[in-house]
């Protein structure tokens, strides 16, 4: 006669074989559901957040905006500073206002230029003879302006002009001379020819030898008749100091 366990407390153990299985999977799913509720809570927080994450130990408040970092403007030193033309009608951009033409000369202003609008062209006056080539003065074919109202001993003037016209090889002397009231302190001379086409650069250095002087531009043509024309455009006169 056999002697194993009581045939109810193994049919009570036989009974309900799959209930272990089925509280297994209604706690794993439990645990799903609530996965999925800290992820939609988590998705709505960001888009109403605009986006942005808030940096870990961050406090309260709207995030600082972020401003760019602009690269420094560099200093000018006063070398650096571009050189100042002291001319105050370098380029006849609508007369010839500031520059006298002396009785030998017809001075007219062109509308067209080398560098823009506006030009000064010399022809000798048909009343007043040829003079012989350096001549300078009153009877001389060109025009002065004033360079410098006020020197300063030792300063260094530089005088530049383009030149073009109507004769090739008509010759073109640039003057600048200093004068305190009529006597004549000193002058620097250059001189060059009108090209065949195009634009020619004439210019000329001077070194102040009083204080309180005056320098002047002159600009004289010899081989002019009546007819050609020489132009003159893009003046300029720099002063450097000593």
């Amino acid at each position: 006669m056999p002697t194993g366990r009581p045939r109810h407390e193994a049919r009570r153990r036989g009974r309900r074989p799959g209930r272990g299985a089925a509280d297994t999977a209604s706690r794993v799913g439990l645990a799903l559901i609530a996965i999925g509720l800290v992820c939609v809570v988590l998705l709505v927080a960001n888009t109403v957040g605009g986006g942005r994450a808030r940096p870990e130990g961050a406090q309260g408040g709207p995030l600082p905006t972020a401003v760019p970092i602009l690269p420094a403007t560099p200093s000018s030193s006063p070398g650096s500073a571009a050189p100042v033309n002291r001319l105050a009608n370098p380029g006849f951009t609508r007369d010839l206002n500031g520059w006298l033409p002396t009785p030998a000369t017809f001075a007219s202003w062109l509308p067209d230029g080398r560098s823009g609008p506006g030009a000064m062209a010399l022809r000798r006056n048909p009343r007043v003879s040829a003079e012989p080539e350096g001549t300078v003065g009153v009877d001389a074919t060109g025009v002065r302006t004033q360079a410098v109202d006020a020197t300063v001993a030792g300063e260094r003037v530089t005088a530049s002009v383009w030149l073009g016209g109507t004769r090739p090889g008509t010759t073109v002397v640039a003057r600048l001379v200093e004068r305190d009231q009529i006597q004549e302190l000193g002058a620097e001379v250059a001189r060059t020819t009108v090209p065949a086409r195009g634009w020619r650069r004439l210019q000329v250095a001077y070194e102040a030898r009083s204080d309180r002087a005056a320098i002047d531009l002159e600009l004289t043509v010899t081989g002019l008749g009546t007819v050609a024309l020489v132009v003159v455009d893009d003046a300029s006169v720099i002063v450097a100091r000593p």
